[in-house]
């Protein structure tokens, strides 16, 4: 059964530091610096209930910048087949160096293989 994602939304999400971290010394390089030194130059304080109130979901805040992305619809008639296989590590190496869709190439190789055989 395929699953279909209607109507998503990204929301603008402003990540904190969550207390149990914030209390720990952070090492960054060979330079120790607490949560004193952080806050000391941060300018995102953390969000309050308030905060998400006000939140609008992305496209909302940027019509022209979301209109810009492009999502990729359902599959009109399924293509391929979701699987595992095991290959070695200089099949796998040889093919991601190639860059991305590389899992495609290996499809390609698989059915010229086929055809010859």
């Amino acid at each position: 059964m395929r699953t279909k994602f209607l109507n998503f939304t990204v929301y603008l999400i402003v990540i904190t530091i969550s207390n149990d971290i914030t209390n720990k010394t952070i090492e960054m390089s060979k330079t120790k610096y607490t949560q004193t030194d952080l806050a000391a130059v941060s300018d995102n304080p953390e969000w309050r209930a308030d905060d998400f109130a006000k939140a609008v979901p992305f496209d909302k805040a940027f019509p022209d910048l979301a209109a810009t992305i492009k999502r990729r619809g359902a599959q009109k008639a399924p293509t391929k087949v979701s699987t595992t296989i095991r290959l070695s590590r200089e099949v796998v190496d040889h093919f991601r160096t190639t860059g991305s869709g590389w899992q495609a190439r290996i499809d390609k190789a698989l059915k010229e293989w086929i055809e010859t055989h």
